[in-house]
């Protein structure tokens, strides 16, 4: 797993490894000194290749990502994997064997569906209310008009 910010989308994580990764939970810290990892939301299995976008987070500068992973292992019999760690600070990610991240009870990790589409529902929100108060006044008149009406009666 490897995470990766840009300016235009925000951040997406690709599955980098040799199969599918599975069981996968990734969270944050806002700061590199925080202890506690924040909103751990859980991801649909992710084949070799994947990219999925992170956007809850939209292009928030968050110090700090980790996700919590397993392969896909078959030779030993059982139906759990391998489990990874990759741990995304400073722009460098580092891979590590075992589960590094806590291990949350499983109705405190959010499902990915639910994180965006709160993010959806959030943004959309928020570009309403901001549409609304910069171009309506408490009149009902709309700013924006007001003020072509304004500057075209002064070029008249």
């Amino acid at each position: 797993m490897s995470f990766f910010f840009d300016c235009e989308n925000g951040w997406t994580a690709t599955n980098i490894g040799n199969g599918p990764a599975l069981r996968i939970v990734v969270a944050h810290r806002y700061r590199h000194e925080d202890s506690e990892w924040a909103y751990p939301t859980r991801f649909p299995d992710m084949p070799t290749g994947a990219e999925v976008r992170l956007g809850w987070l939209g292009k928030a500068n968050v110090a700090v990502i980790g996700a919590s992973y397993e392969d896909f292992t078959t030779d030993r019999g059982d139906t759990v994997g391998n489990a990874y760690t990759t741990i995304c600070a400073n722009d460098e990610n580092r891979m590590y064997d075992g589960r590094a991240l806590p291990s949350w009870q499983h109705a405190q990790i959010y499902p990915k569906w639910r994180q965006d589409r709160k993010s959806e529902i959030v943004l959309e929100d928020i570009l309403k209310n901001l549409e609304s108060a910069l171009l309506v006044d408490r009149g009902g008149n709309s700013h924006a008009r007001k003020g072509r009406q304004e500057s075209h009666g002064d070029s008249a």
